[in-house]
């Protein structure tokens, strides 16, 4: 619809200049902008507590173990027979179970941790996992990323889009 010649804009208490107007949709688009990425941070957030749940539960079953006394005194559980190659390790003392922890970043960006230590200070997921040559799935009882590769479809219906995974 066409303007008169003579219409000078509104008018009144409500009317901004144009500067006003350019300063308001940079705030309008602002706040849009933040509203979006809260959105999509909590579905990230849902989706690494989701993949967190599933990698607890693919360590959490029980191997058949045994009570062995040692040195001072103490007891420390052993696992009787070895967990099938490729299959996941099995839970003896529920250490890898337990230190399975994921964590927001930034609104866009996410990581689960493993950190389980032996008492010797050896960090036995990563073992798991890569095995010597320090490529993930190339290990005897890889987990994490098997288990992120099962619930892929899960995990992009939870974000809402495909994700990629940062190795």
């Amino acid at each position: 619809m066409p303007q008169s010649p003579n219409w000078k804009g509104w008018t009144g208490p409500y009317a901004m200049t144009r500067s006003q107007i350019s300063e308001w949709d940079k705030k309008i688009a602002l706040r849009v902008k933040e509203s979006v990425e809260r959105a999509a941070g909590k579905g990230l957030k849902a989706a690494v507590l989701f993949l967190a749940a599933r990698i607890k539960e693919e360590v959490g079953l029980p191997a058949p173990r045994d009570r062995v006394p040692v040195p001072g005194g103490t007891f420390k559980y052993v696992a009787r027979t070895k967990a099938l190659r490729k299959a996941p390790p099995r839970k003896v003392s529920g250490a890898l179970q337990r230190s399975v922890a994921g964590k927001m970043i930034t609104p866009s960006k996410a990581v689960i941790t493993v950190s389980a230590k032996s008492e010797k200070g050896f960090s036995y997921p990563k073992w798991h996992e890569m095995g010597r040559t320090g490529q993930f799935d190339k290990g005897l009882h890889p987990f994490a990323l098997k288990t992120l590769l099962k619930y892929r479809k899960e995990l992009e219906r939870i974000i809402g889009q495909e994700f990629r995974s940062g190795r």
